[in-house]
């Protein structure tokens, strides 16, 4: 039978960045009927419509979206959709976590194809370069036996062997394709899934970036500051959607971050001569006070870096375009930041051959020269690894639909 429809699975409510970068339009042109299982009542019963109601001009919502409250409505429908759709998994990308397992056991009962995607790999969490997956498990184990965590190694065996079973298509279904950006997220899906197709895509930030490169020479928007600036990339980390909708508790007050965060704009401002521009992130709106009158510029982050002289992180990985363009940047630690944050930071630090500038730590030029400087070859891999293997001219989702057209059941 033909697949003329693209069904979608998530078990989050998408916001705009996903939609963006999936870009659900160029399926619809390929001539596909979409559909949009949304299962975050099903994980998220107690926040999800408190994250509804107070986000409603982030997250999307379209006619083909179909909310899910039960497991058994969502197997019916993949059993309905079986055999003439393409399943879209959206939040599973190389490991997959116990608790959605009934799913690809669903697909292997209802012989349903379907693939995965990593559009946003990241340098931090889930590796096993020179590992075979046997090798890895095993030595994993060891690890867990030799720190006396047994509740962690019994969770981590039964995880480890129900992956190891859905790699190798035994009881549960293996992916048709995997759609991989980087070479370092690509090398280890072709150690994972062996038997299934790998192919190569650009990151979505890596696509961004090829854009407004390949764009340049049209000069600046009008939304551009035209003066010298330095770059912070927001991310609203005292409060966000995607921390309500898991339920996690503010480790920082709005106050208490905007009260820091600007004494420490004044005084690199007063340092080097230049002001600093807000990326301002998509989740979340401001007033325009927040960061004491400054510019706040949305959606433009990729062509914000372009222009900037240095950019400030914390966290992000919107960190891609910096390193992409070759920028400086600054990675800057804040008092309050929840222990994860301050983890991902550090690790974000010494991959990139950085230190870390605390916010309440005095500095001069040299010293933020000295903290930003770029190492292109460090710059260089990392694109290699984590964005694109090869040099790319469309986007991810662009990709996905031309190696379906080339699929004889198309």
């Amino acid at each position: 039978m033909i697949k003329d429809t693209i069904a979608f699975l998530c078990v989050y409510p998408v916001g705009k960045v996903a939609m963006e970068s999936f870009n659900t339009d160029l399926f619809e042109q390929a001539g596909y009927k979409l559909i949009y299982l949304d299962l975050s009542k099903i994980y998220y019963p107690q926040t999800y419509h408190k994250f509804r109601l107070e986000n409603e001009n982030y997250f999307i919502k379209k006619d083909f979206f179909i909310e899910c409250a039960t497991r058994e409505e969502v197997l019916n429908r993949i059993k309905k959709y079986s055999k003439n759709s393409w399943f879209f998994v959206l939040h599973m990308h190389i490991y997959q976590e116990i608790d959605k397992l009934w799913l690809n056991r669903a697909f292997k009962k209802y012989k349903c194809d379907y693939f995965l995607q990593d559009f946003f790999p990241v340098h931090i969490g889930f590796q096993i370069e020179g590992k075979s997956l046997k090798t890895y498990f095993l030595t994993t184990l060891i690890r867990q036996l030799s720190r006396l965590k047994f509740r962690q190694v019994i969770n981590k065996s039964c995880s480890w062997f129900l992956f190891f079973l859905l790699a190798r298509n035994i009881f549960y279904r293996k992916p048709t394709f995997c759609f991989v950006a980087g070479k370092s997220m690509y090398d280890q899906f072709k150690k994972f899934y062996s038997k299934s197709e790998i192919v190569s895509v650009p990151s979505f930030d890596y696509y961004k970036y090829h854009c407004v490169v390949s764009g340049f020479k049209n000069g600046k928007t009008s939304v551009i500051p035209s003066y010298d600036y330095i770059l912070y990339y927001d991310q609203a980390i005292f409060d966000t959607p995607d921390g309500r909708l898991l339920g996690r508790y503010q480790y920082m007050s709005k106050d208490e971050y905007f009260k820091g965060i600007n004494r420490f704009f004044e005084k690199i401002e007063n340092v080097t001569g230049k002001k600093v521009v807000i990326a301002g992130s998509p989740k979340i709106r401001y007033e325009g006070c927040e960061y004491n009158g400054r510019e706040i510029i949305y959606n433009l982050t990729a062509d914000l870096t372009y222009y900037a002289e240095m950019v400030i992180m914390h966290t992000t990985t919107a960190f891609n375009y910096a390193v992409a363009m070759n920028k400086p940047i600054i990675i800057l630690k804040m008092q309050g930041f929840h222990e994860t944050s301050l983890q991902t930071l550090y690790a974000t630090a010494s991959y990139l051959n950085k230190k870390v500038l605390d916010i309440e730590e005095d500095f001069d030029l040299q010293k933020l020269v000295e903290y930003s400087k770029v190492d292109r070859e460090i710059y260089k891999k990392h694109v290699c690894n984590y964005m694109a293997q090869k040099h790319f001219s469309i986007s991810p989702a662009e990709v996905v639909v031309e190696t379906l057209k080339k699929c004889n059941v198309y």
